[in-house]
């Protein structure tokens, strides 16, 4: 086999790798009006209901809970760095996320979908916070706001605000 064969082969095989990759990680090929839409019309029935039933939210607090879920999980897909965690600002919000993590296999699948790797939920076990991490607290949350605010073009919900000091 002479070097130009060797070079072709190479080529071919590198190319399949490239096209597998951007296949199995397919929301890299989506506008981002498109990735909001997908989020934001995912069906979550079964979910809704666990979460409904394990919290008692009535029907209207569902109805706010998962749009602003959805929002935070593309806020979750749309930020840079994928292994930098987003914080959570609202404990009615985090029930919901709670709930759709119970549904392992479509969590998992939820993730992969549109995020190409599992979104970790990563929770604060000290309540105790030195000045530093006070401070960093409130940088990711400006930069959240700042996030929310840009990408759906309208004020944060106030659900944002009861509880960012999570």
């Amino acid at each position: 086999m002479n070097i130009y064969q060797k070079s072709t082969i190479f080529c071919s095989l590198l190319l399949l790798i490239i096209v597998c990759y951007v296949y199995s990680h397919s929301n890299l090929l989506m506008s981002t009006d498109k990735l909001i839409n997908s989020i934001m019309n995912y069906q979550m029935p079964n979910i809704i209901d666990r979460c409904q039933k394990d919290f008692k939210y009535t029907n209207e607090d569902m109805i706010l809970l998962e749009k602003e879920f959805k929002r935070f999980l593309i806020l979750c897909v749309l930020k840079k760095d994928p292994y930098e965690n987003i914080g959570m600002y609202s404990s009615d919000v985090d029930n919901l996320w709670h709930s759709f993590i119970l549904f392992t296999k479509e969590y998992a699948t939820f993730c992969h979908q549109y995020a190409g790797h599992f979104i970790h939920h990563a929770p604060r076990i000290n309540n105790q916070r030195s000045p530093e991490e006070i401070e960093a607290s409130r940088k990711n949350f400006k930069y959240f706001v700042d996030s929310y605010e840009k990408i759906f073009g309208e004020e944060i919900h106030p659900i944002w605000l009861l509880d960012h000091c999570m």
